[in-house]
């Protein structure tokens, strides 16, 4: 995948993934599924000196997000396994 030309790190490590819905039961289901990973997490702190968590979801997909209330969680995607 090509990088940000803004950027000067060159090729995406991380892809992210929004989820948009006006149906409250597929938001809860992320809810969920989020909340479950929390419980299970592993806390670690990232290179830039950040807290942060990773788990993994009851359908099994990897996730990390940041240590601070109503932060932005996403899915791990390994590239190239």
């Amino acid at each position: 995948m090509q990088g940000n030309s803004y950027l000067a790190r060159g090729e995406a490590k991380v892809i992210l993934n929004e989820v948009n819905s006006s149906d409250p039961s597929v938001l809860n289901r992320v809810k969920y599924e989020v909340d479950s990973a929390y419980k299970n997490r592993t806390e670690f702190i990232n290179k830039e000196g950040r807290s942060m968590w990773r788990g993994k979801t009851i359908s099994g997909v990897d996730v990390q997000g940041y240590l601070e209330p109503k932060t932005t969680v996403y899915p791990i995607m390994k590239i190239g396994e």
